[in-house]
């Protein structure tokens, strides 16, 4: 499973490994442009997608949009402790 913190709790770490947010945005903007080259490689009018692939994409974004703003609040929240700190 996984387990949540807030950055706040951990004290001083170091961030190994990638953004999952940076990686998921960053591969469905290389599927559409897939897409558009496919296009424009063929000629073609439309480009198909499977619904199993669009199924997956919306659930991607349904979770990108959480962590974005668990995000948000997190940098709020740490924004107001720099403010107290001040």
């Amino acid at each position: 499973g996984i387990e949540r913190k807030r950055l706040s709790d951990l004290g001083r770490f170091v961030w190994l490994g990638g953004d999952y947010v940076t990686d998921l945005a960053a591969n469905l903007r290389e599927f559409r442009q897939e897409s558009v080259d496919a296009i424009a490689e063929t000629g073609a009018g439309t480009v198909a997608v499977s619904t199993a692939h669009l199924r997956q994409e919306a659930e991607a974004l349904s979770w990108f949009r959480r962590e974005v703003a668990l995000r948000a609040e997190e940098a709020e929240e740490l924004r107001r402790q720099n403010e107290e700190l001040l």
